[in-house]
């Protein structure tokens, strides 16, 4: 058993039109998006001053239709519960040269222009599978008469920022020298790689904590530290995309079974994460013994996640509550 609850932080723990339900009978007053916690017997866990006299308690959260979701009883003894934080997603920043204006350590290490020579950059975008033909994208600068190191790294910043679909922003970072740039992932969170080729071929790339390319001498690829500008990939945690996509699948457990007809999903029930949204997950594990003597298992471990809007802070609110109901366990 899977289930994912979501909550709404326009509502109160275990609220009703007016005030808190009183226990199980009221169920069904619950408002949309509000969570409640309750012993075995149907009594309301107070979120204040909670008072666990039972083995098990069980979750409930109000809906508009089809009346609220609710958990299998919950084992306290067997009862694992983590709490994970709202983490903003980084965009990564990579730089081909140096990391610093008017830096020297760093270079792009361009030879003197030769016209028609070619200063070219890959960008690969790692969150595409191997097989996917749009991983990688080439940008190339062909050398013209009059060209300077400053007009060649100019024209490339300019070529992969003029694609529309490109995943990356380019900007200088050595404005005094012109010897080198940054790459911004578009979407935080995304993760891509660099190779440099043809005259650029030579130019230091660097990542976060890593010298992944080495083309100054005295430089080697491999671990650093203390490197400036450049920022790790970070996914976050609670964004309104993964959440939707936690929801998607646990969907199985409210019916979502994959069955299409004529193209048309057969499962229609609407999301219940808010795009604009950003949520604080408790991840609850429990177990359940195995009752059949005949065909004896090991106990199957049971999962709810409660995610809730992680600004849904202060007295009375969901936070609050389960932080209070958990530690109370």
């Amino acid at each position: 058993m899977r289930q994912l609850f979501i909550t709404k932080g326009t509502v109160d723990y275990a609220y009703k039109t007016a005030g808190d339900i009183a226990g199980y009978n009221e169920l069904n007053l619950l408002a949309d998006g509000a969570l409640a916690c309750l012993l075995s017997n149907g009594t309301l866990v107070d979120d204040t001053l909670p008072n666990v006299t039972t083995s098990e308690i069980y979750f409930a959260l109000g809906r508009t239709s089809n009346g609220p979701l609710v958990t299998p009883l919950i084992d306290i003894a067997s009862m694992a519960y983590k709490k994970t934080a709202y983490t903003a997603p980084v965009a990564q920043i990579m730089v081909i040269g140096s990391t610093t204006n008017a830096g020297t350590t760093y270079n792009l290490n361009l030879s003197t222009p030769v016209v028609g020579t070619t200063a070219s950059i890959t960008i690969i975008d790692e969150t595409k599978t191997f097989d996917n033909r749009t991983r990688e994208k080439e940008y190339q600068y062909v050398v013209k008469t009059g060209d300077t190191v400053a007009l060649i790294a100019a024209g490339i910043i300019a070529k992969i920022n003029a694609d529309a679909t490109g995943i990356v922003t380019a900007a200088m970072v050595d404005t005094t020298n012109s010897d080198g740039f940054k790459l911004t992932a578009d979407t935080a969170g995304n993760k891509f790689n660099v190779t440099c080729g043809g005259i650029l071929a030579n130019a230091d790339v660097l990542g976060y904590n890593e010298i992944v390319f080495a083309g100054t001498a005295g430089i080697t690829a491999g671990p650093t530290t203390g490197l400036a500008v450049v920022a790790a990939n970070n996914i976050g945690q609670g964004t309104p995309a993964q959440i939707a996509e936690l929801e998607a699948d646990f969907s199985t457990e409210m019916g979502n079974t994959g069955l299409q007809d004529r193209g048309v999903s057969l499962y229609t029930t609407a999301s219940r994460v808010v795009s604009t949204a950003a949520y604080v997950q408790y991840n609850i594990t429990w177990t359940k013994p195995d009752n059949n003597p005949i065909l004896p298992k090991l106990p199957v471990v049971q999962q709810l996640v409660i995610a809730v809007p992680y600004g849904d802070t202060g007295a009375g609110k969901h936070i609050a509550a389960l932080d209070s109901i958990l530690a109370s366990l």
